[in-house]
């Protein structure tokens, strides 16, 4: 029978496990422990962090850690072996990762520390085969304690600071759900510089993947205050003007309409009102010169459900104006 204190000890690591089926490893972990059977409670111990690790992947979304996977493959390989990430993420299978490249691609993600648990895995792995190694009672502590640097944690409570990588696979991925789903993990503090990142990406890249950019970008939006997108409304503002003008940014004003978030018709908004005049200042002229067409009137019908009865009066002269122009 193992020392009390040693029992004791472990009995906090398990009770300390905020998920369910986390704590479901580390108590078999101690029902080893309580029966001297030391290898298989640290084995237990080792699934405990591996449950963890899994369901924090699923909630936060398995194609995030596909792209950071996916990227160390490519540094370590050649580049051109493994294609565009959607083609290579495909045969993606969460369950076929092996336990050292799952921990590395969380480290990319900067969700984990793996020099926390190399000397676990390691002795696990030991452990788990027969070579002749056996745990003692007090390594098997200390191991299983270890294993509560990530057993303890609630997936609920983990979030994303790290921002480079999560701009990188919005630009990878055409995932637009899952993109979104991303903006939720988000440090809250983050939100605002994470949200320019991604408009400035989706102005200016034009190696960029659309639809992966205007997800993050609509998952951040809504967790961002009226004064915190102040800033990004004076940007989209700007950025339809220099899309009137053709200057440096490389989408076009119908592109611009995907990006806008737009308030509901019977708020106030006065950036989405000078953002409207400038789009039917354009309209007027492309009507006036004889150079619009049927995407110029789907573009005016577009707008004018999102904008307040005034202005979208100026829309449907316009759309009834080109219809019988045309």
């Amino acid at each position: 029978m193992p020392d009390p204190v040693s029992l004791s000890r472990v009995e906090c690591v398990v009770q300390s496990a905020c998920e369910p089926n986390v704590r479901r490893y580390l108590d078999e972990a101690y029902k080893c422990f309580r029966a001297e059977a030391y290898n298989a409670a640290v084995v237990m111990a080792w699934c405990g962090v591996i449950a963890y690790f899994r369901l924090l992947v699923s909630q936060i979304g398995v194609p995030f850690l596909a792209y950071h996977y996916w990227a160390l493959k490519r540094k370590n390989d050649h580049e051109s072996e493994h294609g565009s990430f959607d083609q290579w993420q495909v045969d993606f299978n969460l369950k076929e990762v092996p336990d050292r490249n799952l921990l590395e691609a969380l480290q990319r993600m900067h969700l984990v520390e793996v020099s926390n648990l190399a000397v676990l895995r390691q002795r696990r792995n030991s452990f788990a085969h027969p070579d002749n190694e056996f745990a003692s009672e007090q390594e098997a502590v200390g191991l299983i304690e270890t294993a509560n640097v990530v057993c303890h944690r609630t997936v609920s409570r983990e979030r994303i600071s790290h921002l480079a990588d999560v701009v990188g696979y919005a630009k990878a991925t055409s995932d637009k759900l899952a993109a979104q789903r991303i903006g939720w993990w988000i440090e809250d503090t983050s939100c605002l510089e994470l949200a320019h990142g991604v408009l400035t990406a989706y102005l200016y890249d034009e190696e960029a993947n659309v639809a992966g950019l205007l997800g993050l970008w609509y998952g951040l939006w809504w967790r961002l205050t009226e004064q915190q997108t102040a800033s990004l409304w004076d940007r989209l503002e700007c950025a339809v003007e220099d899309a009137v003008g053709n200057l440096s940014i490389l989408r076009s004003l119908y592109d611009l309409t995907d990006l806008v978030i737009w308030p509901r018709p019977d708020t106030e908004n006065k950036s989405r009102d000078r953002i409207a005049e400038i789009y039917i200042a354009w309209l007027e002229n492309r009507v006036s010169t004889n150079e619009f067409g049927g995407p110029d009137i789907d573009l005016a019908r577009r707008l004018r459900q999102h904008l307040p009865c005034n202005i979208r009066q100026k829309l449907q002269i316009i759309v009834e104006d080109m219809k019988r122009r045309l």
